[in-house]
């Protein structure tokens, strides 16, 4: 299988499989019958790092992805609306139809401020 950059996009390897390439290149190139069992040192330490090299993997996708406007989010979005010269807009305002549940004898009239429950950053200004 190809890994990295193909025709079809960007392919990582998981840790499973650079695990299984450290073992084979171990025996190719050490002992055919070397024991690289996880409860063995060498297989301990090829455990360590294929989870750093399966980590490097995972850095490469997200940056190949930043590349890519479906996969690009913040400042990488940010660069390449600067190169199709389509600048990211500012936040704007949003027009909802919503739901204000009140306590009993409570009023919410024209203007007020209310918030999503559970998330009181998610704030809405009343018009009726």
């Amino acid at each position: 299988m190809a890994y990295g950059v193909t025709p079809t996009g960007f392919v990582a390897k998981t840790v499973q499989e650079i695990l299984a390439d450290l073992r084979a290149e171990e025996r190719a190139r050490i002992s055919e019958v070397l024991n690289t069992e996880t409860s063995e040192p060498i297989g301990q330490l090829n455990a360590i790092y294929a989870e750093s090299l399966g980590l490097i993997w995972e850095h490469a996708q997200a940056v190949y992805a930043a590349g890519t406007r479906n996969g690009a989010s913040g400042f990488a979005l940010d660069l390449i609306g600067a190169l199709t010269g389509t600048l990211r807009r500012g936040a704007t305002k949003s027009l909802v139809e919503l739901t204000v549940n009140l306590n009993a004898g409570a009023s919410c009239p024209i203007g007020s401020i209310v918030a999503e429950d559970g998330d009181a950053s998610v704030r809405f200004v009343t018009l009726a």
